[in-house]
């Protein structure tokens, strides 16, 4: 799982935190975290489910909402774009 993270007008945004969820019988639990790189992209080598959640945030950048991804395979190569928008409130 590979990436990046934007605004809401489409620029970069380094050192956002990004939030590997999976579903864990009844609810989803954050699994792993990362922070992207100063071009804004951000990589997962390994997950362990087929049903996962991503979300990203930086304080006074915004944060994303949270995208549902269903895969084939566990650790399925996927690319996506995560836009911050919503004012980030922390807690």
């Amino acid at each position: 799982m590979s990436g990046r993270v934007v605004d809401a007008d489409g620029k970069p945004i380094a050192g956002a935190t990004v939030r590997l969820l999976v579903f864990n019988f009844a609810i989803f639990v954050e699994k792993a975290t990362t922070t992207t790189e100063a071009d804004d992209s951000f990589r997962f080598i390994a997950y362990p489910s087929h049903n996962i959640q991503i979300s990203a945030d930086k304080p006074g950048a915004g944060r994303s909402d949270r995208i549902s991804i269903r895969l084939y395979f566990a650790s399925e190569d996927r690319e996506l774009t995560l836009r911050l928008e919503t004012p980030w409130v922390p807690g």
